[in-house]
């Protein structure tokens, strides 16, 4: 049960504050999910929103980004009642959270060709990489991606900083990795989906990057061939950070100066299922 009548987004101007809360009160009442959490994420992303108003809000959003992916339907007589406005949870039937952002059976469709289940292809059992990641530079720490499969597809966000995925690929492997924005959240410097694609093998060496593919803001690496089987690394950021080398190529950190901030998927497709490739 979410109780936020108490929020005032008290770092906005008075105007904006009344404009914000006003707008996203009537999407809430509209049963317009996609708007109110879009509304939401704006105030999520202020620099002038509290702690403690941001944690309040994060709750609101994950509310409301099931209601959008379940298409619940909130009577007027609930959803409208300023008395207690964002009392949207009380007289619901429970269901389960899924946490999935924006375009995650899309994604999975696309990597997949349809054929798997998303069920199947995002099963959350903790995983482990079968081999140590030891700790590279800039490389750490890196979420496992499971390619039991040959593939999958995992949802992130990322801000000013930067989020780094480790996986085990085959020699002669072709790789496709697909970065695709779900949503968009006011940044530090512009609200834009403009991402950043970079990977990186066990060394710290850069062996392919993304940035602005077809023309657009999203990136994709395609046809990656994998030079041996060995652990690699994804890292996602938002556009401006960029990785920096020292004088032999190597990586030794991040800018971490991404101006932008959104959710999105990652998917990998095309790698030997890792089983064959670890005993």
């Amino acid at each position: 049960m979410l109780v936020l009548s108490a929020f005032a987004a008290s770092g906005l101007p008075a105007y904006a504050q009344r404009t914000t809360i006003f707008d996203l009160d009537q999407a809430i009442c509209a049963n317009d999910w996609y708007e109110a959490v879009n509304i939401v994420g704006m105030l999520v992303a202020d620099d002038q929103t509290t702690d403690g108003n941001r944690r309040a809000l994060l709750d609101l959003r994950r509310q409301l980004e099931r209601f959008r992916a379940e298409n619940i339907i909130v009577t007027d007589e609930q959803a409208c009642d300023r008395a207690n406005p964002y009392l949207l949870e009380a007289t619901l039937p429970p269901t389960v959270q899924t946490g999935e952002p924006l375009g995650w059976n899309r994604a999975v469709a696309a990597t997949t060709n349809n054929r798997y289940s998303a069920q199947v292809v995002t099963e959350t059992e903790a995983f482990a990489l079968p081999v140590a990641m030891s700790n590279p530079v800039g490389l750490t720490p890196a979420e496992p991606i499971d390619l039991s499969r040959g593939l999958n597809v995992i949802a992130g966000h990322v801000g000013p900083g930067h989020q780094v995925y480790g996986f085990v690929a085959g020699l002669g492997d072709r790789l496709t990795i697909n970065l695709e924005v779900t949503q968009v959240m006011t940044g530090s410097l512009y609200t834009s989906d403009d991402s950043q694609l970079f990977i990186f093998d066990r060394s710290g060496a850069l062996i392919a990057a993304a940035d602005d593919t077809d023309g657009g803001q999203q990136s994709r690496i395609s046809d990656l061939m994998v030079p041996k089987t060995d652990l690699y690394f994804a890292v996602v950021t938002s556009y401006n950070n960029d990785p920096i080398f020292d004088s032999a190529g190597r990586l030794t950190g991040w800018q971490d100066n991404g101006g932008g901030r959104f959710d999105y998927t990652l998917s990998v497709l095309g790698a030997t299922p890792t089983g064959r490739l670890v005993r």
